[in-house]
């Protein structure tokens, strides 16, 4: 076309509209590719840190469950200890009993009679007492918990156990752990004990606990 001619200026801005709307089209695919390839590389890392994630729990759970089954046998074993241990309680009872039986025919003094009876009978007691809360008891535990169960009979086996860890100074974690509880379920059973025994919010246990154990031996025949 004619430079001369009056439509060559408007051809011209026409086509120079054109490239300019072409260069911005090619700058807006970069744009697009742009955005496209950082989104394809942020959910590929968001990927691989899922299947990590996966990775790790499946792991920790197949951990958990060998401890849980390992932790399993512990119990089981502990149980047969315990279901030995209540055998063995029970035949030395019996072989007790009989003796105390034969002391009573025995031709001695009186006296040595009643005191060869009561020691008897005081060692029946602690067998009792170690059946009921599967533990070893001294003379001085098995009066401190006849004493506890004579004045709050509604404790449980489990209560008179706890009270008795408590009077012989366990701490909560170590009593806990003896008796198969968190820390939290602990403090609870502390808790719901307190109220139990009627104490006041200020009373500690192993004082009241102490003041039963000196009350026992001023009660002994």
């Amino acid at each position: 076309m004619n430079r001369d001619d009056s439509r060559y200026d408007y051809f011209l801005a026409l086509e120079e509209f054109r490239k300019d709307m072409q260069a911005k089209e090619l700058e807006y695919q970069e744009k697009i590719g742009t955005l496209k390839r950082s989104a394809d590389h942020e959910f590929e890392q968001h990927q691989i840190h899922l299947n990590a994630e996966i990775d790790l729990q499946k792991k920790n759970a197949d951990g958990f469950s060998g401890i849980i089954e390992e932790l399993k046998q512990i119990i089981t074993a502990k149980d047969a200890e315990l279901a030995g241990i209540s055998s063995i309680i029970e035949e030395k009872t019996g072989k007790l009993s009989r003796i105390c039986e034969l002391i009573s025919l025995a031709t001695i003094s009186p006296e040595q009679k009643n005191t060869l009876i009561r020691d008897c009978r005081n060692m029946i007691a602690t067998g009792a007492a170690e059946h009921q809360i599967r533990m070893e008891l001294t003379e001085t535990d098995s009066a401190f918990l006849a004493r506890l169960q004579d004045k709050h009979p509604n404790l449980s086996e489990k209560e008179l156990r706890i009270s008795l860890l408590i009077k012989l100074n366990y701490d909560t974690r170590e009593i806990a752990r003896m008796s198969g509880l968190t820390k939290r379920g602990m403090e609870t059973t502390r808790y719901r004990l307190h109220k139990k025994l009627g104490l006041e919010k200020h009373h500690s246990m192993k004082n009241y606990f102490s003041s039963l154990t000196e009350n026992s031996f001023g009660n002994v025949p």
